[in-house]
């Protein structure tokens, strides 16, 4: 039987397919890991497109979209300008 520092070669190659099967696992997880990361990146990023349009559409509120006592309110008119 051979050996190497008393470790029988058996034994040797064993751990070696054990090593080799770790690395393919390993491997794996990585891969998986970076998908992961990639998908959540992604719905960060739709997260901050829908911020930014709701942020948008609230600046684009023009005068015509604001009710007119609501107008005549901030104007200093308390019935719309009738009298």
């Amino acid at each position: 039987m051979m050996t190497f520092n008393n470790l029988p070669l058996e034994n040797i190659e064993k751990r070696k397919e054990e090593l080799e099967q770790a690395i393919v696992q390993s491997k794996q997880l990585v891969v998986d890991t970076q998908n992961k990361i990639n998908a959540l990146s992604g719905a960060l990023q739709q997260c901050d497109l829908f911020v930014a349009e709701i942020k948008s559409a609230e600046k684009e509120i023009t005068y015509n979209d604001v009710k007119i006592d609501d107008v005549a309110n901030e104007e200093g008119e308390s019935d719309g300008g009738q009298n």
